[in-house]
């Protein structure tokens, strides 16, 4: 395990009031990334919240916790999470809105800008989904149905159903660990890729 993952597991494990953000104009990925990390989170009984610069679009306001996610920064947050941005600038309004550096970034993006304190970048994955699946184990965080489901949106909306050429067996890998939940990969593929 690196060191910045060591480090990040230590940050999260002491802060009190996570805020896990995503990126402007948001994709499956940006919501459910956040929304999974929320969840996972909240496995170790932290007091998360989740925003976005843009409003969560009608085809993922299926995932919980859809409903929550504000477009603020709360004031009393005490670390920031970073997820599925490639830069700073990627946040949109919330950069406006930031009383301090980003603490952690987890992305995929091999353009991602490092631009946090501690980076976790993975530009093997096909997702920041797909990262955060072997991810959150390291940090002493853990799965369920709420966090596989939005974690899986995230998998098959960034792959377009696992059509991509970024998807890889460990890609698939990471869908078949998801579905050992209670997680509907029809209906992610219905709500998400065949809306019209």
């Amino acid at each position: 395990m690196s060191k910045e993952i060591l480090k990040a597991k230590e940050w999260l494990h002491g802060a009190d009031h996570i805020c896990v953000v995503g990126h402007e104009s948001p994709d499956g990925d940006a919501v459910g990334s956040v929304l999974g990390m929320t969840w996972a989170l909240r496995t170790i009984g932290k007091k998360v919240s989740s925003s976005l610069p843009d409003d969560v679009p009608a085809n993922f306001s299926f995932l919980p916790g859809s409903e929550d996610i504000t477009s603020d920064i709360p004031l009393d947050a005490d670390m920031l999470v970073s997820v599925d941005s490639a830069d700073l600038n990627r946040l949109g309004v919330l950069v406006e809105k930031l009383a301090a550096p980003i603490d952690i970034n987890i992305d995929h993006h091999i353009s991602n800008s490092r631009f946090a304190i501690i980076n976790l970048v993975d530009s093997e994955t096909a997702a920041t989904a797909e990262y955060l699946v072997g991810l959150l184990s390291l940090l002493g965080l853990s799965m369920n149905d709420k966090v596989a489901t939005c974690l899986l949106t995230g998998l098959v909306t960034d792959t377009l159903g696992f059509r991509t050429s970024s998807t890889r067996s460990e890609t698939l890998s990471a869908a078949h660990q998801l579905m050992q939940y209670d997680v509907s990969l029809h209906d992610i593929y219905h709500r998400t890729l065949h809306r019209r």
